[in-house]
C-alpha cells in the first residue's frame, strides 16, 4: 500500500498524520484499534458468571431462611420477593438498558463500574429470590 502525498481531488498536499483531506477525501481507512483489557473479556462469559453468582446467593438465602423457621413468616411476602429477584437476575444477565440506565443503577455504576453493577444486581436478585423461596417453602 503506497502512502498518498497529495489529494487526487483537490491536489492539496497531505498534512502529516492526516487521514482526511480538507475536501473530505479519505486518504486511508482507519485500522481497527488494538483490543484493550476491557474488551478481552467476552459478554457471555461475564453473563455466565453473573448467573452462577445469582444462583449461589439464592441457595445461601434459602438455607439461611430455612434456619430461621422459628420466626413467623407470611407466604405473601415470598410471592412478592421471588419474582422481583428473578427480574433483577434477568436484568443483570441480559444487561437490559432500561434497567441499567435507571438513576439508582447509575449511582451503583458510579461506585462499582459497569461489570460491578451487573454483579451487584445479580447478588441482590439472588438474595430476593432466595428469601422469597425460603419463605414460600418454610
Amino acid at each position: 500500500m503506497t502512502r498518498e502525498t497529495k489529494c487526487p481531488l483537490c491536489n492539496a498536499p497531505r498534512p502529516r498524520g492526516a487521514k482526511r483531506c480538507i475536501c473530505n477525501y479519505t486518504f486511508e481507512y482507519e485500522r481497527p484499534s488494538h483490543t484493550s483489557l476491557r474488551t478481552v473479556k467476552s459478554a457471555p462469559a461475564q453473563s455466565t458468571s453473573v448467573l452462577a453468582l445469582a444462583i449461589f446467593v439464592t441457595g445461601l438465602a434459602v438455607a439461611y431462611i430455612r434456619l430461621l423457621e422459628r420466626a413467623p413468616m407470611k407466604p405473601s411476602l415470598g410471592l412478592l420477593l421471588a419474582p422481583i429477584g428473578v427480574f433483577c437476575i434477568a436484568a443483570a444477565y441480559f444487561n437490559w438498558g432500561f434497567f441499567m440506565r435507571n438513576s439508582r443503577a447509575r449511582r451503583v455504576r458510579f461506585f462499582l463500574g459497569s461489570a460491578g453493577v451487573r454483579f451487584f444486581y445479580a447478588v441482590l436478585g439472588g438474595a430476593f429470590t432466595g428469601v422469597g423461596l425460603g419463605v414460600l417453602i418454610a
